[in-house]
């Protein structure tokens, strides 16, 4: 069976991504060095742990395949959430929501760029 091209493209550009990358983290950032409340309240709890890497596995794919203007609004987006996320402080119910939210915006990102292709 012939996988539909976004679904291709998908599973592509994720083992892309992971296949440049350095021994798998529970995260996406070092819990050793974290000072941050939020941070430490992704480090103590495990679905947290596992929406901070879907985010950002989703936003690198992102930042490797989007054209350069789009590439400054991601990233413009991404400061935003970072802020919007440490607001949360260790509120494990309010990291959650952002996280979701995020990831919402970012599959829609991936959608939009899924329906343009293929690469």
């Amino acid at each position: 069976m012939i996988l539909p091209t976004r679904f291709t493209c998908a599973a592509l550009a994720l083992s892309a991504v992971l296949a440049g990358t350095a021994p798998a983290l529970a995260q996406s950032f070092t819990c050793a060095t974290n000072a941050a409340p939020d941070e430490r309240a992704v480090c103590a709890d495990c679905d947290l742990a596992q929406l901070d890497v879907k985010m950002s596995v989703m936003y690198d794919v992102l930042t490797k395949t989007s054209a350069m203007g789009n590439r400054a609004d991601l990233r413009d987006t991404q400061r935003a959430w970072l802020g919007a996320r440490s607001v949360c402080g260790s509120d494990a119910v309010c990291l959650r929501g952002v996280y979701r939210a995020r990831i919402g915006e970012l599959q829609r990102r991936l959608d939009d760029l899924y329906s343009r292709g293929p690469f």
